[in-house]
């Protein structure tokens, strides 16, 4: 909302205190990219390394009221991180190349191997 005072038009936030409590503390963003980042330092990383990792930029009790989402984060990170190495395994035994000639011949091959619902995914880590 916006109103005319002596300095000129100022804006002002109408969010209601719950609304404002939800997005105060750690972004999804920060989360998922630190537990981007845990991965690299552990081969599993538990909740408790992410919680670490999170405690050295923010309060800890911010990292604690975040809980479920860096459980889920670590869950989704996990399954990406499969399927990017199920990807390499399934084009390194198939000896396919990807090119941008053949994009459409190597995601064709892949099909063959992941469900229909994996094929976004698939062709992210192909060509990500």
């Amino acid at each position: 909302m916006y109103t005319e005072s002596p300095a000129g038009w100022q804006m002002w936030k109408a969010k209601p205190p719950s609304i404002e409590h939800i997005h105060r503390g750690i972004s999804s963003a920060a989360i998922y990219t630190t537990v981007q980042n845990a991965f690299e330092n552990w081969d599993d990383p538990t909740y408790e390394n992410v919680r670490d990792l999170l405690a050295e930029e923010w309060p800890r009790q911010n990292v604690d009221d975040k809980r479920d989402k860096i459980r889920r984060a670590l869950i989704e990170v996990r399954a990406r991180l499969e399927l990017n190495a199920k990807v390499v395994a399934v084009m390194t035994a198939e000896r396919l190349l990807f090119t941008i000639d053949d994009k459409n011949e190597i995601m064709r091959a892949l099909s063959l191997h992941f469900d229909k619902g994996q094929m976004r995914r698939v062709y992210q880590a192909v060509a990500g």
